[in-house]
């Protein structure tokens, strides 16, 4: 790895902790990270640090982080990226950074974890990171329309809640089937069902 020669790159970011943070934080260029990436770390972190981290002592007593928190995050050109890439620009337009990626999603990650509390980022990330994507990739137009652009912009919430005793999160292990009836308007959905909580 060499220097960056680019002055648009910050030359050092984090706590400059060595072999603890990524090596492009301590100034050396990554074939991986360019200027969106640097600029989209500091728009993140920046909304962590004056939005989340001076709450989440409260909100981990609470148990809940207050809605209003989602309906900024989107408004801040975030909550989108929960998701992951593609940026989902069909339901929420253009804000997030040009070229989303995996990196893109990657630092989303890392950020939102700074906040120090696996409840909060979980309540913030994980409903909608593993509720919303089978949506967008195998729902129905109608279904899209009417449920991902509602999660994506914070009105509404979202979960995958798989509960069968011998599946557990794995779905390709699921028994439950649904049959249309005789009449074919109905379905009868044989299963078990094991408590969830989320």
């Amino acid at each position: 790895m060499s220097a960056t020669q680019d002055d648009d790159f910050p030359k050092e970011f984090g706590e400059l902790v060595p072999w603890g943070d990524p090596a492009w934080y301590r100034g050396y260029n990554s074939p991986y990270y360019s200027k969106t990436h640097h600029e989209w770390r500091q728009r993140v972190r920046s909304f962590v640090e004056s939005e989340i981290e001076g709450n989440v002592r409260k909100w981990d007593e609470e148990k809940k982080v207050p809605k209003e928190v989602y309906t900024k995050m989107y408004q801040a050109g975030l909550l989108p990226a929960i998701v992951g890439a593609p940026w989902p620009s069909d339901f929420v337009g253009e804000g997030g950074p040009e070229n989303f990626d995996a990196f893109h999603s990657l630092i989303f990650i890392e950020e939102l974890g700074r906040c120090g509390s696996g409840g909060v980022l979980w309540a913030i990330m994980g409903g909608m990171g593993i509720g919303l994507p089978p949506v967008l990739h195998f729902g129905s137009d109608y279904l899209k329309e009417k449920v991902a652009r509602p999660c994506l912009t914070g009105e509404k919430f979202i979960c995958l809640a798989i509960s069968e005793p011998y599946a557990g999160s794995d779905v390709a292990n699921i028994r439950t089937t649904a049959v249309k009836d005789a009449s074919g308007d109905f379905y009868v959905v044989n299963g078990e069902k094991k408590g969830i909580t989320n």
